[in-house]
């Protein structure tokens, strides 16, 4: 919907979700963002736009994502009011009103997640954007037995964040998932 808007590529348009989609106060400073546009040769061009736009069009996709969880969570049998509240993941947690959002279709609480105690160099692992593939690794090194890995040694890193400079041996399985997240995050 926003590249169709905006008359730009989907990646311009995520790169704007991603850049200004949380900030919705740039439109009551009269600050514009540049979205570019495809020309009529195919390229993008430079373009200012009023965040306000962007934000218009956010909004109620928004509202229409947490509609479709609080269905899906009627349909497995459950209500929302049976979870004390929701964690929000991915990028979409950061834009400006999802918390909101959330709250206002789910009828609970809602809070950005993150994941504590894993880093990775200069992107922090624990970020709203990672937390669910940063959950899950959380979850396999913890329940080793249970995720599958059998009896693999889980190195002491567990126990304190991973850092790059203390790195599990990459022929285990563990290492494997430190390889990935290093070259992947």
């Amino acid at each position: 919907d926003l590249a169709a808007q905006f008359g730009t590529s989907f990646a311009a348009a995520d790169r704007a979700k991603v850049a200004y989609g949380g900030h919705a106060g740039l439109a009551a400073r009269g600050v514009r963002v540049e979205i570019p546009r495809l020309g009529a040769d195919g390229r993008l061009e430079a373009a200012l736009v009023d965040p306000a736009a962007l934000h218009s069009l956010l909004n109620p996709m928004l509202s229409q994502v947490f509609e479709q969880v609080a269905g899906r969570i009627a349909k497995a049998g459950f209500v929302a009011q049976d979870f004390q509240s929701v964690a929000l993941t991915g990028g979409g947690a950061l834009l400006a009103g999802a918390c909101a959002a959330a709250q206002r279709c789910l009828g609970i609480p809602a809070e950005i997640a993150i994941v504590d105690g894993l880093e990775a160099g200069e992107h922090t692992a624990n970020a709203p954007i990672f937390s669910t593939s940063a959950g899950l690794l959380r979850w396999a090194l913890d329940r080793p037995i249970e995720a599958g890995l059998g009896q693999a040694q889980v190195p002491k890193a567990i126990k304190k964040p991973l850092r790059p400079a203390d790195p599990p041996a990459p022929d285990r399985a563990v290492g494997r998932a430190w390889e990935w997240l290093r070259e992947n995050l």
